[in-house]
């Protein structure tokens, strides 16, 4: 099976955890429509992990997509949800995601590790996209 997201003490991200932490919020942006983004981006996330127990993430992995929505999730939620990125796999697609300005590395103080996380271009490119996914079809 493939890998799951992992947050800082190893557990996978929960997107049914109740929490109404917004203190990632961008300049500029409604808490509502930051809520219902959140909520549009934990429901794409839970259907994913769904279907990766119902028919294996070995066919549908998609490690860069599951980077992005993860690091999105966690820090709307004011945390980063992968404290460390210890698979060859996902070291790769932060790479990848990092030349395309839209992942970034943060030191965190110990000079052993680094934490993904998003750029103002990448948390824009999310934002964008999930308010194309909530619209009702033209």
């Amino acid at each position: 099976m493939g890998r799951k997201l992992r947050d800082e003490d190893g557990g996978g991200i929960d997107p049914r955890a109740a929490s109404d932490d917004l203190s990632g919020l961008p300049a500029g942006e409604s808490a509502n429509d930051a809520a219902d983004l959140l909520a549009l981006a934990e429901y794409i996330y839970r259907c994913r992990r769904i279907r990766d127990e119902m028919l294996g993430a070995d066919y549908f992995g998609e490690p860069a997509w599951d980077l992005l929505l993860g690091l999105y999730i966690g820090e709307t939620r004011g945390r980063v949800p992968l404290g460390n990125l210890s698979t060859n796999t996902a070291l790769r697609w932060q790479s990848v995601l990092e030349t395309e300005g839209l992942v970034t590395r943060r030191t965190d103080g110990d000079a052993a590790g680094s934490n993904a996380c998003l750029t103002a271009k990448g948390h824009a490119l999310m934002r964008d996209y999930l308010r194309k996914a909530g619209s009702p079809a033209p």
